[in-house]
């Protein structure tokens, strides 16, 4: 009896360490992806409005679900799969962060963009905030990006808005769905700043710089 125990343990010893290893016995290597800002320019851009005074990006927030270095696919409606292998380099929330700023500084011109933590004395007069819903690889082979977003100056609310954005991939695979991601998040980041274009306050503020420089 214990000859069979001791056999029984051995084959599921096995089984759990083939599992991590590869097929000549050397262990699975792990892959690691990040975000890239939008180097192309866009379809339609906005460099040419001037804003007065800063922008701070905030800290993209994201559910629970996506607080993990691993990347996650969505298998179902209520299923999610997450790649033991494939994993971001840097924290989600950090890289969507970066790029976002990176991408708004190329498609407006204020005084200066910023991403948190930044200092109050910085000037920062308008502060943009994103909240992340979605950004996973759903079964259909798409990425599928929902966030919600809103531009504040001080505590006032100049906008807010919510972007739902898809992207086919031709594969299923790490790299496919880290460049859509990062894609799609460049074409959030357009229509966010084709949105400040229309901004009240935005606009006004605008107007009012270009009066007091014309001397007026």
């Amino acid at each position: 009896m214990k000859l069979i125990l001791c056999y029984v343990s051995t084959c599921l010893l096995g089984i759990f360490f083939s599992g991590c290893l590869g097929i000549n016995g050397k262990a699975k290597p792990v892959h690691f992806y990040v975000l890239h800002s939008v180097e192309k320019p866009f379809a339609l851009s906005v460099s040419g409005v001037d804003f007065p005074g800063g922008l701070g990006v905030g800290v993209v927030e994201l559910p629970e679900y996506l607080k993990t270095d691993k990347l996650v696919k969505r298998v179902s409606v209520d299923e999610l799969e997450y790649a033991e292998y494939n994993r971001w380099a840097e924290p989600l929330a950090t890289g969507l962060t970066r790029t976002l700023t990176e991408n708004i500084r190329r498609l407006t011109h204020f005084q200066q963009v910023a991403m948190a933590p930044w200092r109050l004395a910085d000037g920062h007069a308008y502060v943009l905030s994103v909240v992340v819903e979605d950004a996973t690889l759903h079964p259909e082979g798409k990425v599928v990006l929902s966030a919600r977003w809103m531009l504040r100056e001080g505590s006032r609310i100049c906008l807010n808005a919510e972007e739902v954005i898809e992207q086919k991939v031709t594969h299923d695979d790490p790299n496919a769905y880290a460049a859509a991601l990062s894609d799609i998040w460049g074409l959030f980041a357009e229509r966010v700043a084709l949105k400040l274009v229309d901004c009240e306050p935005l606009v006004s503020a605008v107007k009012s710089s270009i009066s007091l420089s014309d001397g007026f």
